[in-house]
């Protein structure tokens, strides 16, 4: 898995990104303001979130 953290306009986002058998699997967080998504980044980075 990898996993993107994206932001435009003040909006950010998290990318998920499998590989599977028959192509890639994308799913991807809501748009929220930083502090939420940075919460859910430190969580995914420490292997505690996704």
């Amino acid at each position: 898995m990898e996993y993107e953290l994206l932001a435009v306009g003040g909006l950010y986002w998290i990318r998920r990104i499998e590989r599977a058998d028959d192509g890639l699997v994308v799913r991807v967080s809501p748009q929220a303001a930083n502090r939420w998504v940075g919460e859910l980044w430190s969580l995914i980075m420490s292997g505690e979130a996704w």
